[in-house]
């Protein structure tokens, strides 16, 4: 008889262990988390390059703007958004939960060498004035340099990868010029915003 009651309350403990798992496991694929977002949307354009063409859509605040490039826009910033949207039992599993966003250093005369090649697309921030970067909510200094000065730009470029899985991508931050000595690597999905430019009326190879 003692041995019938230990085997059902063992098998309560289990079932009601499993459920308090399970119960576990649905909190938080649904709990969200959202990746670091590295892009300033004080932007007064974007253009939108597909290898060695652009589109540019949108000058915000009803300064020059249509209909079509202001939901292009919408369109993109929406995707862009959704890129970086994760749940905590996802970027667990994935072991993006451990990934810090950084700020890199590299020069490079011109960014346009890295997008402007068969099969890229990227997006790029145009700013009206010099931004200076805001990084983890503080002003980043460059210490690296001789003399610890402020990360200024004007544009920001933003190269896709086609991927639905969490990868490192890359945001250069350049002078008008796709002058660049820093770069900003965070973790996005970024395949619905690649096929969504793929969309759109930019057409490939044109000189």
């Amino acid at each position: 008889m003692k041995t019938k009651n230990l085997k059902k309350i063992l098998s309560i403990s289990i079932i009601s262990l499993v459920l308090a798992l399970t119960a576990v496991v649905i909190v938080l694929a649904v709990v969200p988390k959202k990746h670091y977002n590295p892009v300033d949307y004080d932007y007064s354009s974007i253009s939108v390059w597909r290898e060695t063409v652009s589109n540019q859509y949108l000058v915000k605040d009803g300064v020059v703007g249509s209909d079509e490039s202001d939901k292009v826009v919408k369109d993109l910033i929406a995707l862009h958004e959704k890129s970086l949207k994760d749940n905590v039992l996802s970027s667990l599993f994935q072991g993006t939960s451990s990934f810090e966003p950084k700020v890199t250093h590299y020069s490079y005369s011109n960014v346009k060498t890295e997008f402007q090649k068969d099969g890229v697309l990227s997006i790029v921030f145009n700013y009206v004035d010099e931004q200076k970067l805001i990084f983890n909510g503080e002003e980043y200094k460059n210490t690296s340099a001789q003399v610890s000065k402020s990360v200024t730009f004007s544009r920001a470029v933003l190269v896709l990868t086609n991927s639905t899985s969490f990868e490192k991508a890359t945001l250069y931050l350049t002078d008008a010029d796709f002058e660049s000595e820093c770069q900003i690597e965070f973790l996005a999905h970024q395949s619905d915003l690649y096929e969504y430019i793929v969309g759109l009326d930019i057409p490939m190879n044109k000189a």
